[in-house]
């Protein structure tokens, strides 16, 4: 029998008697890991947490349903499938893990299908000597007739005769009430009367029959014996192990392929967690970082450009002159718009002609033009302003430096031209958006009255994305004509300490909170705070993966952890020494619920044979500080390895609105932008928190999105993922692999397969002989 070596399963050290919530963590793993253990607590030292890295992203769109569509308070069929196939993902026990492609429920069924009983010897012969006992012949005499009883048919007939003297006072009883009814039908209380003197004058000569016929009963038999003989005899010697494997027989419910082979019910408390995934937080500001909403106006830009591109070389294939002619309009009008923009930036710095659109913006807002301003003081604190502004743009560009200075004089030149230039410019963008809408119309009405006929089936979806671009754009230039207001509150936001700056007050409201949604009631915050210098510390935590397998940065790469630099890349990098990264989200534990599966079956193995080679779990019992023994490097892989069913998971631990905000050097601060939409596209995240690649009508409010400004990075990736299960250890596995002995043992103490067939004989035997 595969047995785990001692030096793994060594007593818990002085070290580990402290509570896993009230350790100190030395690394940014551990942060994480204790800061959930602490909020969730348990103090089951045969439970172990396990993080997941990372996340696995859930698609509330899938998952979630119309409270109209339950049946007195039921899920839907199709979500309840759906929820099933998550909850019965098996992963292995560790305190870093992933699922590992199989089920709880495959595994428990192979586990149970390997096992057998061994027959209590003992309890085997007590039974049959009750049995034969039971067998016993006595003879009575019935009605002046003498029969032969068994003593199970004897005490069968005399509880019979009890019985039927019951139901036939109970019988009586109904007869009078429906007679007395119908002679009284109006009258209630004559017939009450009528009733009640009837039932003073016959009563007690039924009850005294029925009292007989009892008292014979107890005569003839000692029923508290006669009940111990037929308890001994529904005695069984299996642990519950028959009655498990029955549940399991036909609990496999089939599927359609589309939604895979097939499942097992598995349900959660709280029953109705689905409906709790949708994000209770919206997208983040990503307004309040001016920059990057001109990065992503000219990544709409370009992917519009492509459009036209696409558009050009189907117009041979469109036999319309409407749609050539509004292609052509559409291809004029984005040359046009993107030598208007070039034109303008070329005047000027880039980073002075931003931060006076900026405040251009600022102005506008409040019903004024920025070179229209003639108060001296208002005009000081404008270059104030601005200047701030060029610094800090500067300083955050790659390699910063100084920001040219600048005067009133050079800003009112600037505002009032960039004013004149935006009129035109955003004549031009208007244009270029009544062009593609021009275009879009001009397809659909070809489509829809001269190309049925054709074979230009793929022409709506060229269609479908012209729209879809230009509903970017307009977005995107809506979202950069309002982040001036934004980043200017930020920038002049009053500090909360006199000793404070600005800066060090951007974002305080970044992370989600109960308070403010309060939707999310069942949901617990967490906050967790890492410094700088635990992102270079290596993790002693035990992990399902190797190594190699398991470095991962601030950012991870894919949701696979593909791309990856060392631990201390992102913190040596782009943070300022001796700051933090926080870390915010709303987590809730979910119970997993089984009725098929009956895990205290394992608690009596040692009664248990099995045929597999592999035990379930080790014959002695892990816990939580097993595993988590820096001493115990291997359990892991040996628990992985050696056994068919070491844990199962027994809840899951769900997170959404994950928020993050980081100190970063300034002058990184465009390097800082580079990297994380380049994570953003992979469809990566940081830590361990995955970023959805779900495209749903919620999806621009799930996908990670960040901003970078005064000297930090906001980062947050909404959607719902599971970042952790509990899972139980399985209780110490002491069966015996089956041998000849065994198996020559066990076919010993079942002799009843001998016996049955001597009785079955005689029974023949009997049934042939001629009657008499």
């Amino acid at each position: 029998m595969a047995q785990m070596k001692d030096k793994n399963i060594t007593a818990d050290q002085a070290a580990l008697d402290t509570p896993v919530e009230e350790k100190i963590p030395t690394n940014f793993t551990e942060s994480i890991y204790y800061a959930i253990t602490k909020a969730f607590a348990s103090g089951n030292p045969k439970q172990l947490f396990c993080l997941s890295w990372p996340g696995t992203v859930l698609d509330h769109e899938r998952l979630a349903w119309d409270p109209d569509d339950e049946v007195a308070g039921i899920m839907p069929e199709t979500q309840f499938v759906r929820s099933s196939q998550i909850l019965d993902q098996y992963v292995p026990p560790s305190p870093i893990t992933q699922p590992d492609g199989t089920r709880v429920s495959d595994r428990y069924a192979n586990a149970i299908s390997a096992l057998g009983p061994r027959p209590n010897t003992e309890l085997i012969k007590l039974q049959s000597v009750i049995r034969e006992r039971l067998r016993t012949e006595i003879t009575k005499t019935i009605d002046g007739k003498e029969q032969t009883f068994t003593l199970v048919s004897w005490f069968n007939f005399l509880y019979t005769q009890w019985s039927q003297e019951k139901e036939q006072w109970s019988r009586k009883q109904t007869e009078i009430q429906a007679e007395l009814r119908a002679k009284h039908p109006d009258d209630d209380e004559k017939y009450w009367n009528a009733y009640l003197s009837w039932y003073e004058e016959n009563a007690d000569a039924y009850v005294q029959d029925i009292n007989s016929k009892w008292d014979q009963l107890l005569i003839e038999f000692p029923l508290t014996e006669w009940q111990d003989a037929l308890a001994i005899l529904d005695t069984h010697d299996d642990g519950g192990l028959n009655a498990a494997k029955d549940l399991m027989q036909n609990v496999r419910l089939p599927l359609p392929r589309q939604e895979g082979i097939d499942y097992v019910p598995t349900s959660a408390i709280p029953y109705d967690w689905p409906q709790e995934l949708r994000p209770t937080t919206k997208h983040i500001d990503l307004l309040a970082d001016p920059i990057a909403q001109k990065m992503a106006l000219d990544t709409a830009i370009t992917k519009l450009e492509d459009e036209v591109l696409n558009w050009m070389a189907i117009l041979p294939k469109v036999d319309s002159e409407t749609v050539a002619a509004s292609t052509k309009t559409f291809n004029e009008a984005i040359h046009s718009f993107s030598r208007a923009q070039t034109e303008l930036l070329t005047q000027y710095s880039a980073n002075v002609l931003t931060a006076v659109q900026i405040y251009c913006d600022i102005q506008k807002s409040r019903g004024l033009q920025l070179h229209e301003v003639n108060d001296g003081e208002s005009q000081s604190k404008l270059v104030s302003g601005v200047q701030k502004l060029v610094d800090s743009l500067a300083a955050s560009s790659t390699g910063g430096g100084a920001g040219p200075t600048v005067n009133w004089d050079q800003i009112k030149e600037v505002a009032e031209k960039l004013h004149k230039g935006q009129e035109s410019l955003i004549g031009k963008q208007q244009g270029l958006i009544d062009a593609g809408l021009n275009l879009a119309d001009a397809a659909n009405d070809y489509l829809e009255h001269q190309a049925k006929s054709t074979l230009l089936t793929w022409l709506p979806t060229y269609v479908e994305q012209l729209k879809s671009k230009l509903k970017d754009l307009q977005e995107q230039q809506a979202n950069l004509a309002a982040a001036a207001n934004v980043y200017y509150k930020y920038l002049t936001a009053k500090p909360k300490d006199p000793e404070e700056s600005p800066e060090e007050t951007f974002g305080q409201n970044a992370f989600a909170t109960k308070l403010e949604h309060p939707a999310s009631d069942r949901w617990t915050e967490v906050n967790i705070a890492i410094d700088a210098s635990e992102m270079s510390s290596d993790s002693r935590m035990n992990t399902y993966f190797q190594a190699h397998q398991w470095g991962v940065d601030f950012f991870i790469g894919s949701a696979g952890g593909s791309s990856r630099h060392s631990y201390s890349h992102f913190a040596n990098t782009f943070m300022k020494k001796g700051t933090k990264i926080q870390v915010g989200f709303l987590a809730t534990k979910v119970l997993i619920q089984r009725p098929w599966m009956k895990p205290e079956i394992f608690n009596n193995s040692a009664s248990y044979f099995r045929t597999l080679e592999k035990p379930l779990s080790p014959a002695t019992q892990v816990t939580q500080n097993t595993v988590l023994n820096p001493a115990n490097q291997n359990i892991v892989a040996e628990l992985a390895q050696n056994y068919t069913l070491p844990a199962y998971p027994v809840a899951v631990l769900l997170v959404k609105d994950v928020t993050i905000k980081v100190q970063i050097d300034s002058t990184k601060t465009e390097d800082v932008r580079t990297l994380a939409k380049s994570i953003r596209s992979q469809g990566g995240g940081f830590l361990c928190f995955s970023v959805s690649s779900v495209e749903t009508s919620q999806s621009q409010s799930e996908k990670m999105n960040s901003f970078c400004m005064a000297g930090q990075m906001i980062a947050k990736a909404t959607a719902p993922q599971i970042i952790g299960y509990w899972v139980e250890f399985t209780s110490p596995d002491k069966s015996i692999k089956i041998d000849q002995a065994t198996a020559t043992q066990i076919a010993e103490a079942i002799g009843f397969v001998n016996k049955l067939q001597t009785v079955h004989q005689a029974m023949k035997e009997r049934k042939e002989a001629p009657l008499r």
